[in-house]
């Protein structure tokens, strides 16, 4: 298995069913468009069985340790893809800066204001976890430049999509390829500019197989990478976990946990370092996993390590 395998796979769906699903969103409504998702979501669920047993191999992961509800089964398995359908929906209404359709509760933002307000740029470490481009959006309201780091070569279809539905998107994205520096430079830049920088910190850049930190997540041994801390102590900012957490119909919450004023990774102990801040993140994943299971979308075993090489993205 190579490093770019995963970038390699084919997406499921097609950019025409994407932009039917954004006609009948924008001309019938949320309703109508949640309707229709169930259907195109049985579809993949019955001809996804990869996905589909990671699915179950991972609500039944939370299971064993949050010991919630009974032992999860193909009807939970299902309402988990649901619920990444439906987190896809309100992404085009978040990429069209609808954000009246929405409410986001946002009260615990407030730690990363006080370094805004002192022209602190903060690095933003989320997950595959929930619906981040709602604090997006909210951060585009405040005036607050919020930048997205994101490996646009894979998910092709999907962000040509959202480039047609919102052209000027494109203007926050960090676009990382691969073994370059200059998505380094350009979050560099930012937190000088005293601006947001996001970033996911559970699925490995295409260059960065060599670089693991094996941490216990859920009960098992799982692979994260170490790229991103490596990037947070180049950056020297203050450093926050973040998820925008459905918790209602159109209804978000930002949640934020700060990490530290300055990433620091000494060279003589880069890898009880890296240990330590990757078992923080974790620690905070599993929370959230645990209080909201259906909300985590990485749709393929995660506790094989070559597996997160050969992932399609369902960002």
């Amino acid at each position: 298995m190579t490093a770019s395998s995963w970038v390699k796979q084919k997406e499921r769906g097609t950019s025409l069913g994407m932009r039917l699903m954004l006609f009948v969103l924008n001309t019938f409504g949320y309703p109508i468009a949640s309707l229709l998702l169930y259907p195109v979501v049985l579809y993949f669920y019955i001809t996804g069985k990869r996905a589909r047993d990671a699915s179950l191999y991972y609500l039944r992961r939370v299971h064993s340790v949050c010991r919630s509800g009974p032992l999860p089964g193909l009807r939970q398995s299902h309402a988990h893809f649901v619920s990444f359908a439906q987190s896809s929906l309100d992404r085009m209404w978040f990429w069209q800066s609808k954000t009246d359709r929405f409410q986001i509760h946002t009260d615990e933002l407030d730690q990363i204001q006080k370094y805004l307000d002192q022209g602190r740029g903060c690095l933003l470490l989320g997950a595959h976890f929930g619906n981040l481009d709602s604090l997006r959006v909210l951060c585009g309201e405040q005036q607050v430049r919020l930048n997205a780091v994101m490996y646009l070569e894979n998910a092709k279809r999907f962000n040509q999509v959202l480039n047609a539905i919102n052209p000027d998107s494109q203007l926050n994205i960090i676009n990382l390829k691969d073994r370059s520096i200059d998505g380094v430079m350009a979050m560099k830049n930012c937190i000088e500019n005293g601006e947001l920088v996001a970033m996911l910190a559970d699925r490995f850049h295409p260059s960065a197989r060599t670089r693991v930190v094996t941490s216990s997540f859920l009960g098992e041994d799982a692979s994260f990478p170490a790229n991103p801390w490596l990037v947070a102590s180049l950056l020297e900012c203050p450093t926050f976990f973040v998820a925008g957490i459905k918790i209602g119909r159109r209804t978000y919450r930002g949640t934020v946990q700060f990490v530290c004023d300055k990433v620091q990774i000494d060279r003589s102990e880069r890898e009880a370092d890296l240990k330590k801040y990757v078992a923080e993140y974790v620690g905070f994943l599993t929370a959230l996993c645990c209080r909201y299971p259906y909300q985590w979308f990485n749709f393929y075993d995660f506790w094989r390590a070559d597996d997160h090489l050969d992932a399609p993205d369902n960002r």
